[in-house]
C-alpha cells in the first residue's frame, strides 16, 4: 500500500486556505497538524505537534463537496483517513487551537 504524508503547517493562508486537491486512489491519507514556529513549511525541531484538531476529507468530484471522513489528531499531532476509492479529495482542518 502507499501512502501519502500530507503535513497540515499552522501558518496563516496554508491553513485558511488548505492543500490543494489531490488525486488518490485507494491509498491510505495521513499527516500530522503542528504550530511551524519556524515558518520553514517542514516538521522540524521546535516545532509544536497539535493535538485534539479534527481533519476532515472531502470529495472534490462531481457536484458539491462532500465530507468523506473525519478524524482527531492524536498527542503528536498525527491523524489517518481510511482508504478512499479514485477521485480528487481535499483534507481540510476544520478546527484549530486559541493562539
Amino acid at each position: 500500500m502507499n501512502i501519502r504524508t500530507i503535513a497540515l503547517g499552522i501558518l496563516a493562508l496554508a491553513v485558511l486556505l488548505g492543500p490543494p486537491p489531490r488525486d488518490v486512489a485507494a491509498e491510505e491519507i495521513q499527516g500530522r497538524v503542528y504550530r511551524d514556529n519556524d515558518q520553514d513549511a517542514l516538521f522540524s525541531p521546535g516545532d509544536e505537534p497539535l493535538a485534539g484538531i479534527e481533519v476532515l476529507l472531502v470529495r472534490l468530484d462531481g457536484g458539491s463537496p462532500e465530507p468523506v471522513a473525519l478524524t482527531v489528531t492524536d498527542a503528536n499531532g498525527q491523524y489517518g483517513l481510511p482508504a478512499v476509492g479514485p477521485g480528487t479529495y481535499r483534507v481540510q482542518v476544520i478546527s484549530l487551537p486559541d493562539g
